[in-house]
């Protein structure tokens, strides 16, 4: 009986003795760094231990991937999320599973170009910008007949989108486009002038960061445009030379069809993506006979209006004056 007792209580102590060391394995501190942990969707858990061992000293992976296997983990799900220092295996399993259908918002913003766009989304989820370049550039988006793909540009309005780590480059460009077409639509006007009102918002956006002065800057392009006059925006000249810097005469020479200062009309598209405000600039813009218009030299961001040429040269010596004024 005696001997009995001794077994059992060697058992018992054997038992306690195990799992308190798997204890000590779950919840003692398993990560020595802190940093950000990108899991892709071809990851297998052997891969994700090997990482963690490697970018966060995770101590012990052959136990991370058992005790994942335990806690309903045993694949690996996409996400991008920042692992801490002294992380036990217990907490960083859980965190992980918290985050296996991980969201992230997505600010489309104003001012972008569309190469920006897609680096700033490859930066945000899973697929690369790469891919949402491919996706932008191959023509794939389903629009309907009434969108050819020529018009596609102006399906990507600012606003912010909230869309699955994983989701792929094709699923969140699709979705932005159709908001975009629901925005038109709201606004009941067609594809082609949509277009032809995006891409003049695009050149607003640009020219000034002053809101409520963007239906002004409007309705000067507006009445440029029914004159026949060529538009001679700065930004479109930025665009075509693929810089943003202060311009110089033999800038204006440059041969683009998106360079207004030797092509009459819009360019033949968007320069970037304007924001909602420059849109509805366009779409509302303020009533005036203003053809010209010249950034002041105080700093402020705002522009002086001319009707004639001999008042928008008197507008330009102006800013000099004020320009040279301000120099030290």
């Amino acid at each position: 009986m005696k001997a009995s007792l001794k077994i059992v209580k060697g058992a018992l102590l054997l038992l306690f003795l195990i799992l308190s060391y798997a204890a000590w394995l779950l919840f003692r501190p398993a990560t020595e760094k802190n940093g950000l942990l990108r899991i892709s969707g071809n990851t297998n858990l052997i891969q994700l231990s090997d990482s963690l061992q490697v970018q966060f000293g995770l101590a012990s992976p052959k136990v991370f991937r058992f005790a994942a296997k335990l806690m309903g983990y045993p694949e690996p799900k996409p996400c991008k999320v920042p692992i801490a220092e002294d992380l036990s295996i217990f907490d960083l399993i859980r965190f992980l599973k918290k985050n296996s259908r991980q969201t992230v918002n997505i600010v489309l913003r104003s001012g972008w170009t569309p190469e920006q766009m897609c680096r700033y989304m490859g930066s945000k989820l899973e697929s690369d910008s790469a891919n949402f370049f491919s996706v932008l550039s191959s023509h794939t988006l389903s629009s309907g007949k009434l969108w050819p793909d020529s018009l596609l540009p102006a399906l990507f309005i600012p606003d912010t989108y909230n869309f699955y780590y994983a989701a792929g480059a094709q699923d969140v460009l699709q979705r932005m486009a159709s908001s975009g077409m629901s925005f038109w639509e709201r606004k009941r006007i067609s594809p082609d002038s949509a277009f032809a009102v995006y891409t003049l918002a695009s050149i607003v956006e640009k020219e000034s960061q002053r809101a409520d002065e963007r239906p002004t800057i409007a309705g000067v392009y507006l009445n440029r445009l029914k004159k026949g006059m060529k538009l001679q925006a700065d930004p479109t000249v930025n665009y075509a030379l693929g810089e943003w810097r202060a311009l110089f005469f033999k800038d204006l020479s440059v041969e683009s069809p998106y360079n207004t200062y030797m092509y009459f009309g819009l360019p033949p598209g968007p320069i970037c993506i304007p924001s909602v405000q420059a849109i509805e600039s366009v779409l509302n813009p303020t009533p005036h006979k203003y053809l010209f218009f010249v950034a002041k030299g105080d700093g402020s961001g705002y522009h002086r209006f001319s009707e004639t040429d001999t008042e928008h040269y008197r507008n330009i010596a102006l800013r000099k004056k004020e320009l040279s004024a301000s120099r030290p």
